[in-house]
């Protein structure tokens, strides 16, 4: 399911719905936006499309949170 609010979801329409993902990938993040980039494009890469990624941001004050929102 494709939804334009959902920034994973835009990068490739095609990823699983939420309720129908057979798994689920965490990242938990503080302040940490230097590795974000690669991190989050390394798991997008991925043949598999049938998982969701999950971002945990634990009130980082780098900008880790609005770097993801401009990015993906």
């Amino acid at each position: 399911m494709h939804d334009d609010r959902d920034p994973m979801s835009r990068s490739n329409p095609q990823r699983a719905d939420p309720l129908t993902a057979k798994a689920a990938v965490v990242v938990l993040c503080f302040n940490e936006q230097k590795w974000l980039e690669n991190c989050i494009s390394s798991v997008l890469a991925t043949k598999d499309s049938n998982f969701r990624v999950f971002l945990v941001d634990n009130a980082s004050n780098d900008r880790s949170a609005e770097f993801m929102e401009r990015s993906f």
